[in-house]
């Protein structure tokens, strides 16, 4: 606290970087990227990201009918590699952009919607978990051989 007893306001300006109706041809974070700087320039000090994962349309979904939140636009899943918004280097690169020119990046992750895996459960239920029996040690392999992905985006996530 300064010495006179007042707190110094920050007046931050946040922008919500998507809307529903955003064209389905993967370059959103492209284009976030590329408007860092402009965005900077104006004054926005945070930009609200869209769910960055695979959801049940593939590259279509908006990111509320969650398939798979660790798909951030690198496996073929739902017939796609990329999401709606782009691959998951795009998303990291989009992220990293933002934070060179001081904008802060949050992202929308909706870890309570599950709509998209729609295999049954024996309870008749959607089940919460999409991979199952030896499919699940597949795709843990890939998962590791890509870690360094998701280390990042936490690194790039971090505030400081």
């Amino acid at each position: 606290m300064p010495r006179n007893g007042c707190v110094k306001m920050i007046n931050e300006t946040m922008l919500q970087g998507f809307e529903w109706y955003l064209p389905a041809d993967g370059k959103h974070w492209q284009k976030l990227s590329r408007m860092a700087r402009w965005l900077a320039f104006r004054g926005f000090t945070a930009v609200w990201l869209p769910p960055a994962y695979k959801g049940e349309l593939g590259d279509r979904e908006v990111g509320y009918a969650v398939y798979d939140l660790y798909d951030l636009g690198e496996f073929n899943q739902k017939g796609t590699v990329r999401t709606k918004y782009g691959t998951a280097e795009e998303y990291i690169d989009c992220v990293s952009a933002l934070k060179r020119v001081g904008i802060r990046p949050l992202a929308d992750v909706v870890l309570n919607h599950r709509i998209g895996g729609m295999k049954q459960n024996p309870f008749g239920r959607a089940s919460m978990i999409r991979i199952t029996g030896c499919r699940w040690k597949i795709r843990k392999k890939k998962l590791s051989a890509k870690r360094h992905l998701f280390k990042d985006v936490k690194r790039f996530f971090r505030v400081s």
